[in-house]
């Protein structure tokens, strides 16, 4: 008897606790991994920023005429977060995704359509992009 009763008690921690994983697994969100490269098409030196909240920017890297800009971001597919790691390898989410002439950029901007080259990035594997000079702006496509 004694016997019998431990097999079952065991049988069910074990089903309970496979449940708790399942389950847990089931809340981790899955995210993609995208690659969005932006090549400087221009003769000036182009700064790429992103912003992270209305209050909190922070910049990208900048290159010269000819170069690449790489970035790594994540997209959440259930919520259509676009989030980038920090330092501390903590996904934080994105709103905007600008590139502007180094020196002035917010006043030469082009704002990427965040949540379109995501989900292209992510159906693609990648993506990349040019920018030119438009007069005294920028265009990236």
């Amino acid at each position: 008897m004694d016997v019998f009763y431990l097999a079952v008690r065991r049988m069910f921690l074990c089903f309970v606790l496979g449940l708790a994983i399942s389950t847990a697994e089931a809340d981790v969100p899955k995210l993609l991994p995208l690659r969005f490269v932006v090549i400087n098409g221009t003769e000036d030196d182009l700064t790429c920023q992103a912003l992270a909240g209305r209050w909190y920017s922070f910049e990208l890297g900048s290159e010269g005429p000819g170069e690449r800009l790489t970035f790594d971001m994540s997209l959440d597919a259930a919520t259509d977060t676009v989030s980038m790691f920090n330092k501390a390898r903590v996904a934080v989410p994105i709103e905007t995704l600008y590139c502007g002439y180094r020196g002035r950029a917010w006043e030469t901007h082009f704002e990427f359509p965040l949540h379109r080259i995501a989900n292209e990035a992510a159906r693609q594997g990648g993506l990349t992009l040019t920018c030119r000079s438009a007069g005294s702006a920028l265009i990236c496509g």
